[in-house]
């Protein structure tokens, strides 16, 4: 299916707003095709015959056909960019929701100044050239064609010189399409490099404040700007010779009527009313010669672009038809697991282990020994390079990732907090009874007394909340959740140690008859373990219970 296809099949929820639209649009130039008539008469009388109650009529008549124009020119332009924005936003939307269902692999490989460029950048170019694309295209064809037989009847000779002039114009742009569409391409990748970049420079401003580099910071910001601004005057000068081609035509196609048409008028063959309503009509000319050439510039970055919202769009479901459902949690066991990033080497190597129901297992290791990636494993977001992985004696490849993830509640180490309510960031929009919340709340070890966990209602300012603050709240919605498998890491890096010894108490009642995964470089937690998996530098497991062969 061709792109542009794909794309409009995204924005089908708007057919009726733009059938509407090319209603209006037709209207509008219908009653316009009376101006030029109206005009040519009205002059004529005055040159010719001089009669008072025509003129009076015809001027009464040409002023209300301008201003049921005017109304209707207004209801035009108010619907067209509503259209234009709800579309725009439609996108966005759809992209977003995209977006949240993707594998953490592709997060892993795309930059999120990517991601974000196309959802909130992307996405409005894309969007806007689609959607009133067609409505444009249609509109101005039927204007153009309204207008070309309205000049053909007014005159025959001055209608063939408009005739050697459309040509050239068209031949100009098809050269300069081909160009204007590579040229896009180029050119979004670098602005997702821009945004990428300055997302990293803004989540690093303590860093770069502490060791006093702005000035080198900012260096580097300006020659990306600057390499991405190449690109961006390139297609600037493809698209200011499009519309200076245009421009040209509109300002000489005038003079040359007048010129001929003044020889046709001492010719006897056109009078000065034919000539004046001729001359004022070819105005309405430009508008759709400007407007398609601003279709034409408008579709080839939106294709260009269109390719890669495209490619995002296209997710892989990760769920295999038929996939296996299960209600409660037995058993988790890792048969000779490998795995590697692409194109490196191995970070988990033939791990094989066990865990049982209400087993509580510390995954011991140093930094970069794999803890968290093979929490991932777990958790399903990577599948294994080689070996196998079975929760119940299913492969976890064959149990609906919906199904599995009910089994589970999770804190990591990215800690997860959004702007909203104390409430929402808790139960994440769940309708939950608040008895529930204050009790995960406690659990989480936030003082409900102070500002601002003293009301649930209370809006979030996640830039003034401590690394502690944001743990113990993600905490409160792990312990919230209702889990068969609890897993944690490193919960407690930025507590206070008199507030972890609390949290290990009521941490050891609510996991009582749980299973508990958990890694720690602080050893208070992991005292409530039994089990171990220590994921050593040759990246083999060895424990108390089962070593991996």
């Amino acid at each position: 299916m061709k792109i542009d296809k794909r794309l409009s099949n995204i924005f089908l929820k708007f057919k009726k707003q733009k059938v509407f639209l090319i209603i209006i649009i037709i209207l509008t130039t219908l009653i316009s095709a009376f101006i030029p008539f109206l005009v040519m008469d009205l002059i004529d009388t005055i040159t010719y015959h001089l009669n008072f109650s025509k003129i009076t009529k015809l001027g009464t008549l040409i002023i209300a056909i301008t201003l049921i124009k005017i109304v209707l020119d207004f209801t035009q332009n108010y619907y067209w960019h509503k259209l234009r924005l709800n579309a725009v936003n439609h996108l966005r939307e759809f992209m977003f929701e995209k977006m949240l269902y993707k594998s953490k692999e592709y997060f892993d490989k795309t930059s999120t100044g990517k991601i974000l460029t196309m959802i909130m950048d992307d996405s409005s170019i894309v969007a806007q050239n689609i959607v009133i694309g067609m409505p444009m295209l249609a509109s101005n064809i039927i204007h153009l064609l309204t207008v070309s037989v309205v000049l053909f009847i007014l005159s025959k000779q001055l209608f063939l010189v408009l005739l050697i002039l459309i040509p050239i114009y068209t031949i100009v742009f098809n050269k300069l399409n081909s160009k204007i569409r590579n040229i896009s391409k180029i050119e979004r990748v670098h602005f997702a490099d821009i945004m990428n970049d300055a997302q990293e420079k803004i989540d690093g401003i303590d860093t770069i404040k502490v060791f006093q580099r702005e000035e080198f910071m900012y260096k580097n910001f300006s020659e990306k700007i600057q390499n991405h601004f190449k690109f961006v005057s390139k297609n600037l000068f493809y698209e200011s010779m499009g519309r200076g081609i245009t421009d040209g035509i509109i300002a000489l196609t005038p003079v040359v009527i007048l010129l001929y048409g003044s020889f046709l008028i001492a010719n006897e063959k056109l009078t000065l009313g034919g000539l004046m309503a001729f001359y004022t009509y070819i105005s309405y000319l430009y508008e759709p010669l400007m407007n398609l050439s601003d279709f034409n510039l408008g579709r080839q970055k939106a294709i260009s672009v269109g390719e890669n919202i495209l490619n995002f769009i296209d997710i892989e479901c990760n769920e295999k038809d038929g996939a296996f459902k299960i209600s409660e949690f037995e058993k988790l066991e890792f048969k000779n697991v490998c795995f590697s990033y692409k194109g490196e080497s191995d970070i988990i190597k033939e791990l094989s282990f066990t865990i049982n129901k209400g087993d509580k297992v510390a995954i011991k290791g140093g930094s970069g020994s794999g803890k968290s990636t093979l929490l991932k494993l777990i958790l399903r977001m990577y599948n294994p390079t080689y070996g196998n992985i079975y929760i119940n004696n299913i492969d976890i490849r064959d149990i609906e990732l919906s199904s599995l993830y009910k089994l589970f509640s999770i804190q990591v180490q990215n800690l997860f907090v959004f702007e909203g309510t104390i409430e929402e960031n808790i139960s994440l929009g769940k309708t939950i009874n608040i008895e529930k919340i204050y009790k995960s709340m406690d659990l989480g070890q936030l003082n409900r007394t102070l500002n601002p966990f003293n009301n649930i209602k209370n809006n979030i300012n996640n830039n003034l909340l401590s690394g502690g603050q944001k743990q113990r709240l993600c905490l409160s919605r792990a312990f919230l959740k209702p889990f068969d498998i609890l897993i944690l890491d490193e919960p407690s890096s930025s507590i206070d140690i008199d507030l972890e010894d609390n949290l290990k108490s009521d941490l050891k009642k609510l996991i009582e008859e749980k299973t508990l995964i958990i890694t720690s470089h602080r050893p208070s937690l992991l005292e409530l373990c039994n089990k171990e998996i220590n994921l050593e530098t040759e990246n083999k497991a060895k424990n108390n219970y089962v070593t991996a062969h």
